[in-house]
């Protein structure tokens, strides 16, 4: 079962919230992840992040990405990102400048009940 109901999420990504969307599993095996893997990193620009965390929320975490809303290009000093008609456009400015603004952009909230890694700003 998800985290939230449809209703909600419209109203929340109206107002451009940034929200996550998760629903967990107990299982025992690998055979659940090894599934959601094989038929996961099909797409281009998806991704699978495994986290082990200590600490208060104990656990073994499976992060899926897909289908990014968001995609910037860093290639030595040239900054880009892409719109979404996948058109490269470039930046102006130093990359860790750049980086460090996408970052504080990105803050936000989580559920109690996730770990930090949950708002997890990936890239490769």
């Amino acid at each position: 079962m998800l985290n939230i109901n449809l209703k909600r999420f419209k109203f929340l990504h109206k107002k451009k919230q940034n929200q996550i969307i998760f629903s967990s599993i107990e299982t025992t095996g690998e055979k659940e992840i090894l599934n959601l893997i094989d038929n996961f990193l099909i797409d281009k620009n998806s991704f699978v992040f495994e986290s082990v965390e200590k600490g208060i929320i104990k656990g073994r975490y499976t992060i899926f990405g897909k289908n990014p809303d968001k995609i910037w290009e860093f290639n030595n000093n040239s900054c880009y990102k892409y719109d979404d008609k996948k058109n490269k456009i470039k930046i102006n400015g130093r990359p860790k400048n750049i980086i460090e603004k996408i970052i504080e952009e990105f803050k936000f909230k989580i559920p109690k009940t996730l770990p930090p890694i949950s708002s997890l700003l990936s890239g490769y």
